[in-house]
């Protein structure tokens, strides 16, 4: 049972990486990685906290300390309302969602980086505590590469992440996002063409 449900989740990533393949208008996936967010308060906390500045509107809803505008400094389930909170009562909320989750990420890239220069194993520690809650096709000597050569680089900022340009709509059941594919192009020659 276990080995079926194994070869089902690997299944779940090969469809997911064909979508996104697909969505890029045939680009490559080579690799996937996902964690749970069960992790994350573990992860924020072992690097002594995120700081981040409140983005969205009636955040307090999640924690008090959530005022916009306010920058606060996450504890770990902290963090984990900060990732997960959105308004399901506003359509499109999960667009501001995603708008946290990457001010998050940036925020806690920067953590990794500070805690790194007195604490030179603390990438392999934080993928060691992940790696109960991760599922990913890399090897971890790829996966540690990449999170290395971010850390000498010049890593992840919020103006890292690239959204699909498109329009939001609400139906009775779902919010609903559709990509302007022509509007993508330039963003994907940019990202992952040069010329000859």
């Amino acid at each position: 049972m276990l080995m079926e449900t194994e070869e089902k989740r690997e299944q779940q990533f090969e469809y997911t990486k064909q979508a996104v393949s697909y969505l890029l208008m045939g680009l490559k996936i080579d690799s996937y990685m996902a964690a749970d967010l069960e992790i994350i308060a573990s992860l924020n906390d072992e690097v002594g906290g995120v700081t981040v500045t409140i983005p969205t509107l009636g955040m307090e809803e999640a924690d008090p300390e959530f005022v916009f505008g306010q920058t606060v400094r996450l504890d770990g389930e902290q963090a984990e309302r900060f990732v997960r909170y959105r308004d399901t009562g506003k359509d499109n909320s999960a667009l501001s969602r995603m708008e946290q989750q990457k001010l998050y990420i940036s925020g806690f890239f920067q953590a990794v980086k500070e805690r790194s220069k007195t604490e030179s194993s603390i990438v392999e520690k934080l993928f060691e505590m992940t790696q109960n809650y991760m599922e990913t096709d890399m090897a971890k000597e790829q996966y540690l590469k990449l999170a290395m050569d971010a850390l000498e680089g010049e890593g992840l900022t919020a103006a890292s992440f690239k959204m699909a340009p498109g329009t939001g709509t609400a139906t009775e059941a779902y919010d609903e996002y559709y990509v302007d594919q022509e509007a993508l192009v330039p963003i994907l020659l940019d990202l992952f063409y040069r010329e000859a």
